[in-house]
């Protein structure tokens, strides 16, 4: 039973550390994470993009993953949205919710 619970322990470490070290791991910087959240600001997010950056986990920065959380709700508000019933694959944020995605930008400024 212990060589089993070694074995375990030893493969989920043995996995952390290729997720560390992985270069297929999404690691976003910080300034590309601000530069995709300008596109959707300004509309200009390509859909490819804006999947990766809502959908992808960022599991190497616990700050970065948390403002991908909060995109993310932001994104599902249909108050953030001018048209919140609409089937198109772009994102139509009104003014608040732009409003709500330059306050995610302010918050990972100070720290770059």
């Amino acid at each position: 039973m212990k060589i089993i619970i070694s074995i375990i322990i030893g493969l989920c470490i043995l996995f952390w550390i290729l997720q560390k070290v992985s270069d297929r791991t999404y690691k976003p910087t910080k300034l590309e994470l601000i530069e995709g959240l300008e596109k959707i600001i300004d509309g200009s997010i390509e859909h490819s993009h804006l999947d990766e950056l809502c959908c992808v986990k960022i599991a190497y920065d616990p700050l970065l993953e948390n403002i991908r959380e909060r995109l993310n709700d932001i994104l599902d508000d249909p108050m953030a949205m001018n048209h919140p019933h609409s089937k198109t694959m772009g994102v139509d944020l009104n003014e608040e919710g732009k409003g709500l995605v330059q306050n995610l930008i302010n918050d990972i400024k100070p720290e770059t």
